[in-house]
């Protein structure tokens, strides 16, 4: 049934689900980003409204598909968001993943992995850094209520 509905999907003929498929959101429809920069402008659309996690879904197909296997400054500045999100939402098997994706396509241009990866150091640290100091905000005061 499910494959049956993503086929029918796919060719816009309907689906078993109602008009607007689940299957057709997210992922599925972010593959059809003919360009990095429209897929990087919907992130941060996806950002503002508060949809972290469909924007993180959008990055990471731009990230991950065969089209865009060619670096450009474009694609740089879409690693840096789609890192950002990932230390933000606690993703840290897709940041590695986008990593992997990204090594691949930039290797011609390896300061531009350097300056990604030491982004990503510098977002982790920091979330670190937070977490650590909200914990100790809440030993002491655990520790001042008793």
């Amino acid at each position: 049934s499910r494959s049956v509905c993503v086929r029918r999907c796919r060719r816009r003929l309907g689906c078993c689900h109602g008009g607007g498929c689940a299957l057709l959101r997210g992922a599925e429809a972010a593959m059809f980003f003919a360009k990095v920069e429209n897929a990087h402008r919907r992130a941060l659309e996806l950002i503002e409204v508060g949809q972290k996690k469909d924007a993180l879904r959008t990055l990471h197909s731009v990230i991950t598909s065969k089209r865009h296997r060619t670096y450009s400054k474009d694609l740089e500045a879409v690693m840096l968001l789609y890192l950002e999100l990932c230390v933000e939402l606690n993703k840290g098997r897709k940041a590695k993943d986008g990593l992997h994706q990204y090594r691949n396509t930039c290797q011609t241009v390896p300061n531009s992995l350097e300056l990604v990866v030491k982004h990503f150091l510098l977002k982790a640290t920091e979330a670190a850094n937070a977490a650590q100091a909200k914990a100790d905000e809440l030993i002491a005061a655990g520790s001042s209520a008793v």
